[in-house]
């Protein structure tokens, strides 16, 4: 008997959801770095874990592909994407040109709710940051709360997506002693400005507060780089894609 066409759209449904499902799953390993940089991703072991066909965690790949995360090597296989310098700083490159702009279309909406909201939330943030999981989803709620009031959502989709290929290299850093007194020195400069409602102030401390902290992050990257292990892992021992936890999304 032939299927209602609501019965495919559930079975559509079920396959995105688990295409979801996989993808996040490898997207967290990468990002928490149980999965390093080189790291081979064989479809038929993740399908296994899954207790899956090998289709959904292909499709799954290619996504991952399209975000940055994963690469792929004619007769070879699917890689966790090696750390670039080069792909750091454009990211950066493009935050910086676009974050600002939400920033400041945002401001010119900001109501007393919304500024108090905001307000709150950096007080939690400071509040939590021995808890780098519940600080980093604060954190991440700060800025895309912010960037959905400038109403845009074609821009609220392009800054959502390069934060979330910003997530591999943010994770490197995000327990160096330096991070969170620069971070906390920044979120407190951007309220002051969502304060003010001055847009330009708070399109231009959007914008050193992107700055300063690609070039941190550069300057790091290119120490890791420097240091003579070689980032690129095709020929280093495969690693597991085992989960090891919790997720945890992490800021900046």
């Amino acid at each position: 008997m032939a299927r209602s066409p609501e019965s495919f759209s559930q079975v559509e449904s079920s396959k995105r959801t688990l295409q979801a499902q996989i993808v996040n799953y490898i997207r967290d390993a990468i990002v928490r770095g149980d999965l390093g940089p080189g790291a081979r991703l064989r479809t038929e072991e993740i399908a296994g874990q899954f207790g899956i066909s090998r289709i959904p965690v292909r499709e799954a790949l290619h996504e991952l592909v399209a975000e940055g995360f994963v690469t792929v090597v004619p007769q070879r296989g699917a890689f966790v994407a090696e750390l670039s310098v080069e792909d750091l700083e454009e990211i950066y490159l493009l935050r910086s040109s676009l974050e600002p702009l939400a920033a400041r279309l945002a401001v010119e909406n900001l109501t007393e709710a919304l500024i108090e909201h905001f307000s709150a939330m950096i007080d939690e943030m400071e509040a939590s940051e021995n808890d780098l999981p519940l600080w980093s989803d604060i954190d991440l709620a700060f800025h895309m709360d912010l960037y959905s009031a400038a109403g845009r959502p074609r821009l609220f989709k392009m800054i959502s997506s390069l934060r979330t290929n910003a997530l591999r290299y943010t994770a490197l850093y995000i327990h160096s002693p330096d991070y969170m007194p620069i971070v906390r020195v920044h979120h407190r400069e951007l309220l002051d400005a969502y304060l003010r409602r001055d847009p330009d102030l708070a399109a231009q401390r959007t914008r050193e507060h992107i700055q300063d902290f690609g070039a941190y992050m550069v300057r790091e990257l290119r120490k890791v780089l420097g240091e003579g292990e070689e980032i690129d892992g095709r020929d280093r021992e495969e690693t597991s894609i085992e989960s090891n936890g919790g997720v945890a999304q992490f800021g900046q």
